[in-house]
């Protein structure tokens, strides 16, 4: 082929990509929003499975309804949306959006999931056909809609906006589809209502991230950059951080210095196109120490041991480990569980930070001997109160002691407390 033909096929090419309207779209704002074009659902009601299908030539869609993917009840809707000709590159986040109803006669309102769905929506479609799809990865969990409620719902997050960009093309149209399920109350969606929005990057440069969040412990953090604009290389852009104290940021690479936020800018050289990263850097901890170094603890007792992290503004989590706790157990909150006789040292942890607290556990004794510091008080007016204080040895007994009174018409006796009765 000749070099004039082949300029005259990518010119002809390029005209029919034109006119047909399959030339990517690059636009710097959410493009119209697209309605849903068919829809399908089934639900469970009394042992009846009630199917509902609308296709794209039916004028009025009916409302489409679900209860659970549950076993005992089955019941999902799916959505619909015709995808036009776009670069999944292009794509910069989807969001779905749509009125949800709870007609149920039950109180309270319960979560729904949103899946990702390919099922082909016909007139001739089964329950099994939406029966079929896997229900196992949600993309999306929205909160209860109450009994009678009529909500809008926006679902939206980066996966979602990952299954509308599998579904995407640069030069033919798609669909894409939402399935709805995992409520143990009827909900339905109105489709007539229903719209998929998409936004795309301004056509010239975009950053793999547009919020980070990374703490003061972090060396560092990458953003890669995708180049759309023509004669755009990335040594042509600029990297740029608008407070250098709080994260500065060479070739992608962000160096967090202090707790604060940050918007980090790549751009090319004459500022034509830019893209922005809201970068969030939080305090990490700098040291950590526990309120008790070592303890002593019969078997079967409790004690508890608290984390210090300094700065106190860090956001840091503390985990705590026993190396053996067969001797003593540590829970989530610091709590330490005598569980035999022998050592155990318990660890608090945070980062590459440790603190440690030596437990020694003695082995639990009979008791040999109990001593009162009073052996005998007078009360004077009825309610009148004495403390008694007993002394149990040896000190590895379990310490419980049981207070009794030989006449509860004269006095009682609560934990040591003595309270007069008859004067």
């Amino acid at each position: 082929m000749t070099n004039k033909k082949l300029i005259s096929l990518i010119l002809t090419l390029t005209m029919f990509l034109s006119v047909t309207g399959m030339m990517p779209v690059y636009a710097d704002e959410a493009l119209a929003p697209i309605p849903c074009t068919q829809s399908a659902s089934f639900l469970n009601n009394n042992g009846n499975q009630v199917l509902v299908v609308n296709t794209a030539d039916k004028v009025t869609p009916s409302n489409v309804s679900w209860n659970t993917n549950s076993k005992e009840w089955k019941g999902v809707a799916v959505l619909e949306f015709e995808l036009p000709p776009l670069d999944p590159e292009m794509i910069k986040s989807a969001s779905l959006t749509v009125s949800v109803h709870n007609g149920s006669s039950r109180s309270g309102g319960r979560p729904y999931d949103v899946y990702a769905a390919d099922i082909v929506i016909s007139n001739e479609m089964a329950v099994a056909d939406l029966n079929g799809i896997p229900l196992s990865s949600s993309l999306f969990t929205a909160a209860g809609v109450n009994q009678g409620q009529t909500r809008t719902d926006t679902i939206t997050n980066d996966v979602v906006t990952g299954h509308v960009k599998s579904k995407a093309d640069a030069l033919s149209a798609g669909k894409v589809q939402f399935a709805f399920s995992n409520s143990s109350q009827p909900l339905d969606i109105d489709p007539k209502t229903a719209a998929l929005t998409i936004t795309t990057y301004g056509g010239g440069v975009a950053l793999d991230k547009n919020k980070l969040t990374i703490s003061t412990a972090d060396s560092s953090a990458n953003l890669s950059v995708k180049i759309f604009a023509p004669g755009v290389n990335e040594s042509d852009l600029v990297w740029e951080s608008r407070d250098e104290d709080i994260a500065s940021v060479e070739n992608g690479v962000i160096t967090p210095h202090k707790a604060g936020a940050v918007n980090i800018i790549v751009k090319t050289a004459d500022g034509e196109y830019a893209d922005t990263c809201e970068v969030t850097v939080l305090q990490a901890a700098e040291s950590i120490s526990i309120d008790k170094t070592s303890m002593t603890l019969v078997q079967g007792c409790t004690d508890e041991i608290t984390a210090k992290l300094l700065p106190e503004n860090s956001v840091s989590k503390v985990s705590y480990e026993s190396n053996n706790a067969a001797v003593a157990s540590v829970s989530a909150n610091g709590i330490i569980t005598a569980k035999s006789e022998g050592e155990a040292v318990i660890t608090a942890k945070t980062g590459v930070l440790t603190a440690e607290c030596t437990v020694t556990v003695t082995a639990l004794a009979e008791a040999e001997n109990i001593t009162l510091d009073k052996e005998d008080i007078t009360l004077i007016k009825l309610g009148s109160t004495a403390v008694i204080n007993a002394e149990v040895t040896p000190a590895n007994t379990d310490g419980k002691i049981t207070w009794s009174s030989s006449d509860e018409a004269v006095a009682k006796v609560i934990d040591g407390v003595v309270i007069s009765g008859e004067p």
